[in-house]
């Protein structure tokens, strides 16, 4: 495992991993993304994971996603052998206690409120507790999954127990996806992740 900010850098046998800048703007982390992956990377699998801090209220979904597709679509075209794995939205923990009672009274929301191709359905294990029952959260007449508390120390970031938890759900996605790309001698030569 190294980090290497440019796919180039990756050599064969090797998980790649690089921070993709900036936090709290995902448009910006996908062009950093494009330009790192480049044009003809030798990457056999390739994957952009953003952080909780990207989207918030004033993010447009819609915008942004059409975004993320576009950028995908043009990547696949400059690197035709690249498996891109799709990662879905980190969650974060309900707020609780006064802080979030002052929120709801504000009218402000606490923080915390499969296809074709491979995903990492990061969300999935978050709102998942350790006995598989669902968390969420009701906020203006919706539910939304939220992290469980079993998972975080923070409210925010994974603990021990969920980045194992994570760590092995991303290595058994990353195997599955690199599969077909298999070479003869039986192993992947190289991946890119983003953390």
């Amino acid at each position: 495992m190294v980090e290497a900010p440019h796919a180039a850098e990756v050599p064969a046998g090797t998980f790649g991993h690089f921070y993709v800048p900036e936090n709290g703007a995902p448009l910006d982390k996908l062009a950093n993304f494009e330009a790192a992956l480049g044009a003809g990377a030798s990457i056999d699998v390739a994957l952009i994971k953003f952080c909780y801090v990207d989207i918030d209220a004033g993010t447009d979904a819609a915008a942004l996603f059409a975004r993320y597709q576009a950028t995908i679509a043009e990547l696949r075209t400059q690197n035709p052998h690249t498996v891109f794995v799709h990662v879905t939205l980190p969650l974060t923990a309900v707020q609780t206690g006064p802080m979030a009672l002052a929120k709801r009274l504000l009218g402000r929301a606490p923080y915390g409120y499969a296809g074709r191709e491979p995903l990492f359905d990061l969300a999935r294990l978050e709102s998942h507790a350790p006995d598989g029952a669902a968390v969420s959260v009701a906020w203006d007449g919706s539910i939304a999954p939220a992290m469980a508390n079993a998972y975080t120390d923070d409210g925010g970031h994974l603990n021990a127990r969920g980045r194992e938890l994570t760590a092995r759900e991303l290595l058994r996605v990353l195997a599955a996806a690199a599969r077909p790309l298999q070479k003869i001698d039986g192993f992947v030569t190289a991946v890119r992740m983003s953390r």
